[in-house]
């Protein structure tokens, strides 16, 4: 079981780590910021809050809260809000405009990616559901 936890864990790194670097580029380019330093920066914010997302996740479904989709929506909203106004704090980002725009751009990639996985998740438990329902007869 841990294998595939760590496993997901470095799939959602990688995953969020583009996206970070996604959301990031267009204010490294415009702010004629040092494009490779805070290139990598933006895809570590990027790992960072994605594992973030994914432990508080799990963490959530252990206590079971997690069940509860807006519950969850609500943390996932949170964490990206504050990891995205972090990592652009420390990329010295210095307007507040920058950082309304890259905070909402993040917010909206991140909670568009939850909900498709979320629908792709609920798919499948009922795919899982009904396969099992077969299997009784």
């Amino acid at each position: 079981m841990w294998k595939k936890v760590i496993k997901e864990i470095l799939f959602v790194a990688a995953f969020s780590g583009f996206i970070g670097l996604a959301v990031g580029f267009p204010f490294i380019y415009f702010n004629r910021a040092p494009v490779i330093i805070n290139s990598l920066r933006g895809m570590l914010v990027g790992c960072i809050i994605g594992v973030t997302v994914y432990i508080s996740l799990l963490i959530l479904y252990l206590v079971n809260i997690r069940k509860r989709a807006l519950v969850s929506f609500l943390f996932i909203f949170l964490i990206i809000g504050a990891g995205t106004f972090m990592g652009a704090y420390f990329s010295r980002l210095s307007n507040i405009l920058h950082y309304i725009a890259i905070i909402g751009i993040s917010e909206i990639v991140g909670i568009f990616i939850t909900i498709a996985y979320y629908k792709y998740s609920v798919k499948l438990n009922q795919k899982l559901m009904e396969l099992k329902k077969l299997k009784r007869y």
